[in-house]
């Protein structure tokens, strides 16, 4: 089994959870998540998504659900508990734009490579 599953990875999780809310807000509008997530227990989210919250609308609660975010060894114990759901094909959707992609890329890639908890990329490098 499959499963796409949106990651934004980085130490500071407020943060993360903030970018999390400006790259999904546009799935709230949507009457199919809005049934989902009804169906997945957050009917106050969803009724808020129904009103137009947006990403006002995401909790924590509901993100953590369904996302891996922030520091590395979190997004990995949310990964594995995925795993052990019946995900045998996680598929890491980075937020948009290039920063956020490598970072993903970079974590994940040093951790199979056998470095665990590899440090984040630095922030400073700037998108080519």
């Amino acid at each position: 089994m499959t499963l796409g599953i949106p990651t934004f990875i980085g130490e500071d999780l407020e943060k993360q959870r903030s970018i999390a809310r400006q790259n999904l807000a546009l799935y709230t509008y949507f009457p199919f998540f809005q049934r989902l997530f009804r169906a997945s227990g957050f009917a106050t989210e969803a009724e808020q998504m129904e009103n137009g919250a947006g990403a006002a609308a995401l909790s924590d609660d509901l993100l953590d659900s369904f996302s891996l975010i922030g520091p590395f060894q979190r997004c990995e114990r949310k990964l594995d508990e995925f795993r052990e759901a019946g995900v045998d094909l996680p598929i890491l959707m980075p937020p948009i734009g290039v920063e956020g992609a490598r970072a993903v890329i970079e974590v994940f890639s040093a951790d199979a490579a056998g470095v665990r908890g590899a440090p984040l990329p630095s922030p400073e490098r700037t998108a080519v």
